[in-house]
């Protein structure tokens, strides 16, 4: 890989949140939605599953362009040890925002980024501690008019009407979203990744 290559980025995900998070990171790419099949997670440890995920999106949209260094990702929310990630109906929807209610629950999102051409993979995840207020049933019906949940892990996003549902954050709020980008960032080192100064200014110490 040579150095300097970060026009060779590609998104694996049709997320904007990610997108607008890596953007803001400082990182050129483009987005190639995988397509691929997820696994449920049965059997498995709520990171094992968040990882195998974003594995097998790196990976399809790899084999289609082997050259790009393709960036995978997968967010799980956990409580009690049980993996809960987009709802199914908003009846779904509901249900886990009823079970997170007045609780504390772990947010699980996993990187992969893999480049066919060079064999290189790579793969890591963050771990950030969310703590719901208790909401009662017309906050839940209220909150689920002003946001779309459907398309998150959880059935909920903290980008958007979050002081309805949530007390407090310990961790990475970037990882909430969907991308630890810190992290990401760190990965991309190991290809040999230059970012655009330009848009990624040094952090003041």
């Amino acid at each position: 890989m040579k150095d300097g290559a970060f026009n060779n980025i590609i998104l694996a995900s049709a997320s904007p949140r990610r997108k607008l998070l890596l953007e803001n990171a400082g990182v050129d790419f483009r987005v190639e939605v995988s397509g691929a099949d997820e696994v449920d997670g049965k059997g498995r440890l709520p990171r094992q599953t968040a990882l195998g995920n974003a594995l097998i999106k790196a990976r399809a949209v790899s084999d289609k362009f082997p050259e790009g260094i393709v960036l995978g990702a997968d967010t799980v929310v956990v409580l009690d040890g049980k993996v809960f990630g987009k709802p199914v109906s908003r009846e779904d929807a509901v249900r886990i925002l009823e079970a997170l209610s007045g609780k504390a629950h772990t947010v699980i999102t996993a990187i992969a980024l893999v480049c066919k051409a060079s064999g290189l993979e790579e793969s890591a995840f963050e771990e950030s501690l969310v703590k719901f207020k208790i909401l009662s049933p017309d906050t839940i019906r209220l909150y689920m008019k002003l946001v779309d949940v459907m398309d998150k892990a959880g059935a909920y996003g903290i980008q958007e009407h979050s002081d309805m549902i949530i007390e407090d954050i310990r961790g990475n709020v970037d990882n909430v979203m969907g991308l630890p980008c810190g992290l990401v960032l760190r990965e991309l080192e190991k290809f040999r990744v230059r970012l655009n100064s330009a848009r990624h200014p040094a952090k003041e110490e």
